[in-house]
This record gives structure tokens, C-alpha cells and sequence, in this order.
């Protein structure tokens, strides 16, 4: 059973009126007009703090004030109330397989019986850490394993790299503690929560390799499009979204600029201003935290909507940001300019606009300006009238504007401030090219300004059968594939290990440490990076190479369970072989919950990316050799004869995959049909009605491909999948590389070819991860397939993909005419690298037919030798990042038409390196979701088809006169209280926004938001701008039969924030 993905269905229908409950008053949201901008000042609200999820943190929150106590096997350190103690005797001994504690007040005793005289709960983790507390439920060895780890490892006086480096649990649920939350159905599948978390754990540790230097915060909104709505996002230093707010009402369009500054507490604020300011609501500036709580709103004094700005140090006296409001259509005849205190949106004084009577009123575009560079002690503005082709300098001190003597060509659009001293940057309007125009600044005698091509390696086409042409479009790049997992210091312990001995080798694995788990960049593969253009992917797959150390951990069996430790398990609890083009590999699991795999996977590819990261732009970096980094090779779970791994973790994760969305056993029993008795019972499907089976139908819940309940394993069996996926991609972010320039190597979901690429029936490869987590595209595909409509290329095409990558492929045809034609094919629709692999036996006469063909095919695109111009096309805003010799400008590449790359670009107009980031990909649909008032609060409509990516935002202002109020929010799955995700907010007297937010990483398909009031005095409630919208990037979802997919258009209005 699968789901059919309408994404015009999603609950529309506009909030036009709510009729007044008993027990509620909501006069305010009923009287006030909609249409009508809003304006207030509210109070600053703190931001979330991060550190609370960190190890350290976490062991704490295991236990409550009460306290609790935490004891290894034969550590002299132990854990007691909060300290960490030094011990002269190890107080806890492991005899006979049981651990005994020995305590001042209790004696000697086992955990079980300590826990009991202690009135406590207790786990044991390992086998070797006894963990007790008076919290109910505190933790499991399954969900909680990264924090008993952290916790064992910190008794156990382990090495710093081994604590820093530890894996993090992470959290469901993040808020400010006060008005704004936002609940995450899966963080681990969001590179927001990820980076965020482990960039704070690895803040400032030694990695003994040089560290390259992190972007700036970027702050992104919807370009100016019709289509658009005023969505902002906020991206942090590795350029992962942390968070997404709508500016205005869902009804105004066409986009959102979006500009920064910093309060006097210095608190980052973004203010937003709307393109289109038709509807009233939209003729204000809103002003936000980068959390997306409202700080103020206001409605300029003189200004016509709709508005430009920019926010700056625009006057003398100190650092204190300003914004400076103009209307976008304006001139020197006399127009309005005014300057606000961006503290709290505060008239300061209003600007001459009389000047030049000659310049009507046209579009105009503002960019602050640093005379003196860093040392400027405030900011001028540059304000480019287009048509005109006029650019002023503006002193918002005195009110003076000294026209520019530079001469802009036709196609020019802006002029913006540039990181390197004496230099102005104009940005053009083009089809192909992505060049801008430089000139000198102040009195510079470059009027005419010189001509940099800032996208030349976004014109080029890389692949492993072209030769080398560094000079043209068309280029050679080597695609290096290494398997991180396989070549490090612990797997080749592991290869020397006697497999009549495993019970040494699992010893082993527990006590192996971070060091002894990295991978050493060779001399070789250095040099190799700086003389040629490169693909690298360093990574690690389920698919283990039959050398010993593999063989080995297949052996493995948990003694616990009786199954295989570390290998996948089909539904008849038998291990197996992958096989591809003539290999027979054997299958590791992907499961959640197995430590020693997790290191396997994590450990040697972190050091493998921070040494390749230096190469890459560390001192003597060259960032513009990398043509992408994939740390994903072919991510997929394919067990023979079996839709998924029934390894026993995997059960257990599906287990708590089923609780986390319907709460309870008794609840899957009556959504699924299923009777199970406990949660120990709790399984997957494991009968094939077309293949043969060990065991009777338990069910119709327990067929393939049947039932709803099939369709949740095979959702969970794709999240595990995407979990490997995004774990990979968190390591490359953290490492230094931008998402852009990250690509995946994964096999479209369906299109796997049966027979040389193993079982295409049952293999799950999901794609939608990579569509839509922020990175680049990339895929492997054998066939001549451009003539389908909806094939994969296509398909990430039209969700706004224009870097993508092929680490294998080949057309498969001997016909060169073919393989030139789908060659072509690929440049237009967004692929920048092809790797060549012709996967037949090299005596097949295919072989050699089918090899000439994709040589010809390559010879004759080199001969044609046109660029790429999917990404490029026009240059749009600029921004500087100084930062003495490393400065760079931020520039957009891609006009109106494009979705807009951001790049970080040199002196000389190359890659610098730092940033490479498309905000927007896919066009993202915002719908209003009607709110329906309760007895004592609002239900929302019901959600239908939520998929990874969207997120549902509910705001609100709330107040409450005179006694204690509150207001609770809830979210229900398919009738089910999502118990996690329960946000409750204390409502003061003060009129306050609010904010909750569900950011949705898995597949739900009803989903309904309430809110519950509670006042003592409702007559005292008051309850105005009420709104909850769905946001859903316009993306395909092949396994759910949803082919339409829509890039973002209009580029982005884009700010930074150092």
C-alpha cells in the first residue's frame, strides 16, 4: 500500500471568521481587520540554547533533583548527585556476569537490589555501567545509547578526543523556554539540529589538522516571484537551515527581502519587508529574531510600500545598527528616505530626497558602504537608480548625496560594496554568463569598471572520459571512491583477528579508541587533489567487502539474541550476500543502536574529511579542484528475498518508530489490525505471498505489500536509510565543505536495473533526503532513459537541482548518436559530472561497443565545447565578509529566472570556497490551514501528506489581564497524541507573540494542531492574529507516486551575519 501524494490538497481554506465559544473570548482576532498591517513592539525573547543537548547535559537530565548515582565496572570515578567523584577502590565489580556496587549506606549489592534499598530505577548499559535514578522511565540502552555512552566513557577516564568525538543523542523537542518551539519528528534526519549541536561539541578541539574557517550566518528570503510567498530562512555557520519563518500572511506574495543587523544587547535581528505590497498587510517592516519570534513591526511614516532597505551603522557615534527604508520605486525629485533605531523600530529622522530632480521616481537598490573598509567607524549607502543607470553615495548623517562618476553599462541592475578596499561590485543582467562588473570606489579612475566572470566553474562539465582541457567547458575530473570504512587503523586489526576468537574481537571493539579509528590522507592523494580536478568520495556502505575483518563481524553473533552482531538479517532471521556485477558482498546493517558499527561508519570518514578539507581550502587550499565531495555511495538496505533488515535492532527501532507516532500498543493494534500484547511483541511484517515462507500469516497486516502496517515498516526501513545518508552529510558540513558542493551518490528509488544491480524488487534506495536536505543532488543510473518524462534526472531538475552528479553511469547503447544525446541531455537538465563506467565483462563485445560510444559521445561535446548555463545566467545582490586577507564577497549567480546560488568568490572572481548554498531549491507551497474554535481554544483542519521537509507554522498573539493564564499545543497523528511534541506557554498581561512549529522529517498523513487556553477569567483572554500555515517544498516523491516538482524562481534576497 502506498500513499498518493496530492500536494493541492492540503487543507486550504482561508481563517474568514471564528465564531465566539463559550469560555473563550477571541473579540480582538474577530474585530481586528486582516488586511491591516499589524505593528507593535514586544519584548525580547531569548533563543534557544543548544549547550542543554550536548553529553554532558544530557547525563544530567537523567536524573531529577532527587539526584542518582552512576558506577563502571572497575572505574575509580563514579557519578553522584551531579559531581563526579575520584575513588581510591573501584566500587563496582562485575563477578559472573553481574555487577555489584558497593555504597557506604547500602553495602554490597547487585543493581537490581541497589535499586530496590535505593527506591530508584536502574539500567545497565553494556554490561558495565549501572546507572541509577528516581526519574521514572529515565532512559533505555536503545534511544538514550550515545548518552550512557558519553557517561561510561567520562567514568571510565577516557581520552579527551574519545569525549569530544562521542555521538550525541539528539533532541525531539527545542524551544526558548518561553513563546517559540519547534518539535523535529526525526533531527537526526535535519542538518539544522545536527550541525548545530556537534559544531558546539567540536568547537575548539585540536583535531591535529589545520581548521578551516567558517562561513558567516546567511539569512535568506523568497525572491521576488509571483509565485512566492515571504518565507525566510536562517542558516548557520556550516550553511545548514536552523530555522524557517513566513514573514507575512500566507495570502501576500512575491517574495520577501530580508536584511541584518544587531540590537544594542546584541541580539541578530532580521528585518523583512514584502516585494509586493498590494494587500495592506503587507505595507509594514517586520523585524525578527533569527528564531522567527516577532520582535516589532512598523509602518514607515512617509514611505510608499512597497519598500527597500538596508540596515547599517549609518550614523557617527558608535556601532548601533540603523534600518534605512525607501520605497523600491523612488528618485531625487523629492522622494522619501527615513532611518529607524532597529531596537525597536523607533523614528530617527527622515533623509533629503531633493538632490536631483532630473532622476524620477524608478526601481532603486541599497547597499551599505564602508569607505575606509574595516576601519569605517559608521556605514554610507550606495543607491543605484536602475534606469537611470545612476549611482549616489548617501550620507544619512547630513543628509548628503555625491553622485558616482562610474558609468554602468545597460544591463546593469545594482552596485554593492565589495570585501576588498577601493572596489565597488556591479551585478548584470545575463542569459549565459554570470560576470559582474568591478569599479573603483571614492575617486577611482576605473569608470568603466572591468568585466570578472565570477560562474566560470558553474559553465563547466566535468567527466571521467573527457580529456584534460582546463582551457574549455569540457574537462576531465577523476572520481576517487574510497572506502573509509575499509582502510583504517581499527579494520585492519580487525583483518588480523582469528575468527575461533571473536570473543577477543568484540572485546576489542569496546575498548578501540578515536584515534585508533582514523584514516590517513595519503601523500599521494594530496598531490593528487591539487594537480587535477577531482570527485571525492570517501565513505562507507552496507555492501562489506569479503576481506577478513568483514568476514569476521558477519560472524559475530549477540549472544543476548542468538543473531548475527553486525549483519543484516532477512525476514527469515538468515544472514546473506549482496551481489553486483559479478561481486558478492557481504551486508552489514544499517541499524540504530550498535555503537561499534556507528564508529565504523563515522570515525574514519570525520578524519578522512578534515584532512581533505585543508587540501580543499585550508592555507594553501584550492577550492576551485573540487568539483564535489560525495559521502554517500549507493546508501540503501537490500537484503535478499526481504523488503527491509530484520536485524534485532531494527525491530527494536521500528518498535519505538510505531510508539513515537501512535503512543501506545493498544493504539497500533486498533489503527493496524494487529494483536500484539506488549511492546516486546511489536514486529515486522514478514510474509511474502509470492515467495516462500518459513512461517503462517499472522495477519493481512503481516503481508507484503497488503497493508498500512507493511507501508510504516518500509517508511521506517527508507528512515534508517536517510539517517546513514544525513549522518554523512553532517560529517562533510561540519569538516568545512558547503552544502552546494556536496552531492550524493545514490540510486534512484525504482530505477535500479534488475539483474547486474541486485535485486531491484526489493532493494530500498530513497532519494527524497537528498532532494530536499539543502545539499546537491546525485545519483547513480545505468540506461538510455532521457526520453521518459519523469525520469530521476528530470525530476531533481525541476526541484531546482543544477549541480548534480552521476557517480556511475552510462547509456548503455552502442549507438554513439544515443549516448550523445542523452549526454546532452544531462548538461541541460543540471548534471555537472558524469563517472563512466561500462558495466559488462571487458571480453563482452558490448563492452567495447558500448565504451567507444560514451568516448565519441564525450569527444564531441569537448569538440562542441559549450557551457553549462542551468546555474548561471546574471549575477544578482553582493555581499562582503572582511576578514583581512581572507575576505571574500558573497555573490548571487543566477538572475530572476534562477533559483540563486550564493558564492563565495575571490579578488580574481575563482572560488574561495566557504560558501556554496542554494537557500531555496524547490519552490515551497504555503497554504493557510483553517483554524476552528473549541470550547477553550482552536483545532486546526487536518493536514493530509505531510512529507520530509515540511514544516507546519502556527503564530499567534496572546495576552491575559490579571490572573495566571496558559496556552497548551498539541499535535495529533492519524487521531494520536504526539505526546513529545506538547508545547505549553504561560500568557502574562503584556501582549506577546507566540510561535510553535512542527518540521516534519518522516511521513505523516493526518496531522492536527490544538490549542487549549487556561484562565481563570476568559472574559480576560484576548487572542489576535491567529495563523497556521502548511509549508511544503514542491518536490517529487517516486515511492508515493507524486511527479510534480517545481524549482523556486526569483532567486533570493539574501543578508549575512557575522
Amino acid at each position: 500500500m502506498k500513499w498518493k501524494i496530492n500536494k493541492q490538497t492540503v487543507l486550504i481554506s482561508a481563517i474568514v471568521g471564528v465564531m465566539c465559544v463559550t469560555g473563550v473570548c477571541t473579540a480582538l482576532y474577530l474585530t481586528r481587520d486582516k488586511s491591516k498591517p499589524v505593528t507593535g513592539i514586544y519584548q525580547e525573547q531569548p533563543l534557544p540554547d543548544y549547550t542543554q543537548f550536548l553529553p554532558e547535559n544530557a547525563i544530567k537530565a537523567l536524573f531529577d533533583e532527587k539526584g542518582g548515582c552512576a558506577y563502571y565496572d572497575g572505574a575509580l570515578i563514579c557519578y553522584e548527585n551531579g559531581e563526579y567523584k575520584n575513588l581510591e577502590t573501584s566500587p563496582c565489580v562485575s563477578e559472573d556476569g553481574v555487577l555489584y556496587i558497593t555504597t557506604e549506606q547500602h553495602g554490597k549489592k547487585s543493581a537490581e537490589a541497589l535499586a530496590d534499598a535505593m527506591g530508584a530505577e536502574y539500567v545497565v548499559y553494556d554490561e558495565k555501567l549501572a546507572v541509577f535514578s528516581y526519574r521514572k522511565d529515565f532512559a533505555d540502552t536503545f534511544s538514550d545509547l550515545y548518552t550512557l555512552e558519553a557517561l561510561a566513557l567520562r567514568l571510565r577516564g577516557a581520552a579527551e578526543a574519545d569525549i569530544i568525538n562521542a555521538f550525541i543523542t539528539l533532541p525531539n523537542f527545542i524551544s526558548n523556554g518561553t513563546t517559540n518551539s519547534v518539535y523535529y519528528t526525526e533531527p537526526n534526519l535535519n542538518l539544522g539540529v545536527q550541525t548545530e549541536i556537534y559544531g558546539l561539541q567540536l568547537n575548539g578541539y585540536d583535531t591535529g589538522y589545520e581548521k578551516v574557517s567558517q562561513a558567516p550566518m546567511i539569512v535568506a528570503g523568497q525572491g521576488e516571484n509571483g509565485a512566492n510567498n515571504t518565507l525566510v530562512r536562517v542558516f548557520n555557520r556550516n550553511q545548514a537551515c536552523v530555522s524557517q519563518f513566513l514573514a507575512f500572511p500566507s495570502d501576500v506574495k512575491g517574495g520577501v527581502i530580508v536584511k541584518t543587523g544587531r540590537s544594542s544587547s546584541g541580539c541578530a535581528l532580521i528585518a523583512t519587508a514584502a516585494n509586493d505590497a498590494t494587500l495592506n498587510a503587507a505595507k509594514c517592516i517586520k523585524v525578527f529574531d533569527t528564531y522567527g519570534s516577532l520582535r516589532y513591526s512598523f509602518t514607515p511614516r512617509g514611505v510608499e510600500a512597497p519598500y527597500t532597505m538596508e540596515v547599517g551603522p549609518f550614523l557617527p557615534g558608535g556601532e548601533k545598527d540603523y534600518i534605512f527604508v525607501a520605497s523600491k520605486f523612488s528618485g531625487g525629485n523629492g522622494s522619501k528616505y527615513e532611518l529607524y533605531d532597529i531596537n525597536d523600530g523607533t523614528f530617527v529622522k527622515s533623509i533629503n530626497g531633493s538632490f536631483d530632480s532630473s532622476v524620477k521616481p524608478q526601481r532603486i537598490t541599497l547597499s551599505d558602504y564602508s569607505p575606509n573598509g574595516e576601519n569605517s567607524d559608521y556605514q554610507k549607502l550606495i543607491v543605484t537608480f536602475k534606469e537611470s543607470r545612476a549611482v549616489y553615495y548617501l550620507d544619512c548623517a547630513d543628509s548628503s548625496w555625491v553622485k558616482s562618476e562610474i558609468r554602468l553599462s545597460d544591463n546593469a541592475t545594482g552596485v554593492y560594496d565589495s570585501a576588498f578596499s577601493g572596489e565597488l561590485v556591479a551585478s548584470l543582467d545575463e542569459n549565459t554568463f554570470s560576470n559582474v562588473r568591478i569599479y573603483g570606489s571614492g575617486t577611482s579612475d576605473n569608470l568603466d569598471g572591468n568585466l570578472l566572470n565570477v560562474g566560470y566553474k558553474e559553465n563547466r562539465f566535468y567527466s571521467t572520459y573527457a580529456d584534460s582541457n582546463p582551457e574549455g567547458y569540457i574537462d576531465y575530473a577523476a572520481f576517487n571512491h574510497i572506502r573509509t570504512d575499509l582502510s583504517n587503523g581499527v579494520t585492519e586489526k580487525l583483518n588480523q583477528f582469528n575468527p575461533q576468537k571473536l570473543d577477543k574481537l568484540v572485546e576489542y571493539l569496546g575498548n578501540t579508541t578515536y584515534e585508533e579509528w582514523k584514516y590517513n590522507l595519503s601523500a599521494s592523494q594530496k598531490d593528487d587533489y591539487h594537480s587535477q580536478y577531482n570527485v571525492w568520495e570517501p565513505c562507507f556502505t552496507h555492501r562489506w567487502n569479503a576481506i577478513q575483518a568483514m568476514k569476521n563481524l558477519v560472524a559475530v553473533v549477540d549472544g543476548a539474541t542468538g543473531y548475527p552482531a553486525y549483519a543484516s538479517i532477512g525476514r527469515d532471521n538468515l544472514d546473506g550476500v549482496y551481489e553486483e556485477l559479478d561481486s558478492a558482498f557481504l551486508i552489514g546493517t544499517y541499524a540504530d543502536g550498535i555503537l561499534d558499527l556507528a564508529k565504523l561508519r563515522l570515525y574514519p570518514l570525520r578524519t578522512m574529511l578534515q584532512q581533505l578539507a585543508v587540501e580543499f581550502r585550508g592555507s594553501s587550499g584550492e577550492p576551485e579542484r573540487l568539483v564535489d565531495v560525495s559521502p554517500v555511495h549507493e546508501q540503501e538496505i537490500n537484503v535478499p528475498g526481504s523488503v527491509g533488515d530484520y536485524h534485532p535492532k531494527m525491530i527494536e527501532g521500528f518498535r519505538k518508530y510505531l510508539l513515537s507516532l501512535y503512543g501506545s500498543v493498544e493504539n497500533i493494534n486498533r489503527h493496524f489490525g494487529t494483536n500484539f500484547t506488549s511492546e516486546e511483541e511489536i514486529d515486522a511484517p514478514r510474509y511474502d505471498p509470492e515467495a516462500a515462507n518459513t512461517k503462517k500469516k499472522r495477519g493481512d497486516w503481516d503481508v507484503y505489500g497488503k497493508s498500512e502496517y507493511f507501508t510504516q515498516w518500509s517508511l521506517y526501513t527508507r528512515n534508517i536509510v536517510n539517517k546513514r545518508i544525513l549522518e554523512a552529510y553532517r560529517e562533510a558540513l561540519l569538516a568545512g565543505f558547503p552544502p552546494e558542493a556536496i552531492n550524493a551518490h545514490q540510486i534512484p528509488e525504482g530505477d535500479a536495473v534488475s539483474g547486474f544491480l541486485g535485486e531491484a524488487n526489493t532493494r530500498i534506495s530513497p532519494t527524497d533526503v537528498v532532494s530536499i536536505c539543502g545539499t546537491a543532488y546525485g545519483g547513480t543510473r545505468y540506461g538510455y532513459f532521457c526520453n521518459d518524462m519523469n525520469n530521476f534526472i528530470q525530476l531533481a531538475y525541476r526541484g531546482g537541482h543544477n549541480n548534480i552528479t552521476l557517480g556511475e553511469y552510462s547509456a548503455l547503447s552502442a549507438d554513439w548518436n544515443e549516448a550523445y544525446a542523452q549526454l546532452k541531455y544531462l548538461v541541460d537538465h543540471g548534471v555537472k559530472f558524469t563517472h563512466i563506467i561500462v558495466p559488462y565483462s571487458t571480453k563482452d563485445e558490448m563492452y567495447t561497443m558500448v565504451k567507444m560510444a560514451e568516448e565519441r559521445a564525450i569527444s564531441q561535446l569537448q569538440q562542441d565545447n559549450q557551457p553549462r548555463s542551468t546555474a548561471t545566467g546574471g549575477t544578482g545582490a553582493s555581499e562582503p565578509v572582511r576578514r583581512g586577507d581572507t575576505s571574500y564577497n558573497i555573490l548571487q549567480l543566477g538572475d530572476c529566472d534562477k533559483n540563486g546560488l550564493l558564492k563565495s568568490v575571490k579578488q580574481d572572481g575563482s572560488w574561495e570556497g566557504s560558501v556554496y548554498l542554494v537557500p531555496f531549491h524547490s519552490q515551497v507551497i504555503v497554504k493557510e490551514v483553517e483554524m476552528t474554535g473549541t470550547e477553550n481554544g482552536y483545532t486546526s483542519a487536518m493536514i493530509k501528506d505531510f512529507q520530509y521537509g515540511d514544516q507546519a507554522e502556527l503564530t499567534f498573539l496572546a495576552s491575559c489581564e490579571g490572573s495566571p493564564a496558559s496556552v497548551k499545543i498539541e499535535v495529533y497523528h492519524a487521531g494520536f497524541l504526539l505526546e513529545d511534541a506538547t508545547a505549553v506557554y504561560a500568557l502574562t498581561s503584556q501582549e506577546t507573540p507566540y510561535r510553535y512549529v512542527l518540521s516534519n522529517q518522516v511521513s505523516l498523513e493526518n496531522v492536527e494542531i490544538r490549542m487549549t487556553f487556561t484562565c481563570d477569567d476568559m472574559s480576560k483572554l484576548k487572542v489576535d492574529n491567529l495563523q497556521c500555515t502548511a509549508q511544503m517544498e514542491n518536490v517529487a516523491h517516486k515511492y508515493f507516486g507524486d511527479l510534480d516538482a517545481t524549482t523556486n524562481k526569483g532567486g533570493v534576497s539574501f543578508d549575512v551575519i557575522e
